[in-house]
């Protein structure tokens, strides 16, 4: 498997059982319940440090799963859901006990399954990203989306602040929440501003309005104003762009 592909990593030490956390919850107003609860955690990731050191591990993604010899077998479940009529879908991964053939799903968490203990952890792709380029010639000659007649800012800040779900008390605008998350916990440049996006009316997407365009750019025209002797205001292309504005 290309390693450029591996976004999963599987851990499987058989023959080993982790304790089982606690299900019921810390009382807070309760100083020693508190410590207790935070000696638990830092034992299990203790624990799961020195299990990693000898564990079988193998690598692989969603649809193409990791899978190692004589261990619980992996599988994937659908979880889909609905946003702003729209279909996503979640992939859960379960290990299969091959005894009693219960299924656990997996995660960071020590699981006890199969006659040993297995977990899983997401790693960071190092699979190459696309990136789109724009023509050279928009940038030297200072091109700009919102300077583009496909570009809208109206468009792009009304998805953005579309209502998709609602709280008790609250409504919220999944697709602004999702913005800022990407803004925060990921290694990419992003606009200082979340007003600094608009619509892509001919590729329907987000874009930041000072990207210097691609390879559809078409700029805008300004017009002249006249007023024809019957009173009607015309519009009249006087060939001049508006780049840069």
């Amino acid at each position: 498997m290309n390693t450029a592909t591996h976004d999963l990593c599987l851990f499987w030490v058989p023959n080993r059982v982790a304790p089982t956390p606690r299900s019921s919850s810390v009382n807070t107003e309760n100083p020693d319940d508190i410590c207790a609860y935070q000696d638990e955690v830092t034992a299990l990731e203790t624990l799961r440090e020195k299990l990693s050191v000898v564990a079988q591990k193998a690598t692989g993604t969603i649809h193409e799963l990791p899978q190692i010899d004589d261990a619980p077998k992996l599988i994937e479940k659908p979880w889909a859901t609905f946003e702003a009529g729209q279909r996503y879908v979640a992939w859960n991964l379960f290990a299969v006990d091959p005894i009693s053939g219960h299924e656990v799903q997996l995660s960071k968490r020590l699981e006890n399954v199969g006659g040993g203990v297995m977990w899983l952890e997401s790693i960071r792709s190092n699979r190459a990203v696309a990136q789109v380029v724009p023509p050279q010639e928009n940038i030297e000659r200072g091109y700009r989306c919102e300077t583009c007649r496909r570009f809208s800012h109206e468009q792009g800040q009304k998805w953005l602040n579309q209502e998709t779900h609602r709280f008790e008390s609250a409504n919220a605008q999944m697709w602004r929440d999702v913005m800022e998350l990407v803004s925060e916990k990921l290694d990419v440049e992003v606009p200082n501003s979340l007003e600094d996006f608009g619509a892509c009316l001919e590729d329907s997407k987000l874009v930041a309005k000072v990207y210097p365009g691609c390879n559809k750019y078409k700029a805008r025209v300004a017009w002249r104003v006249d007023s024809c002797p019957t009173g009607t205001t015309l519009g009249e292309e006087n060939g001049e762009s508006r780049h840069g504005q």
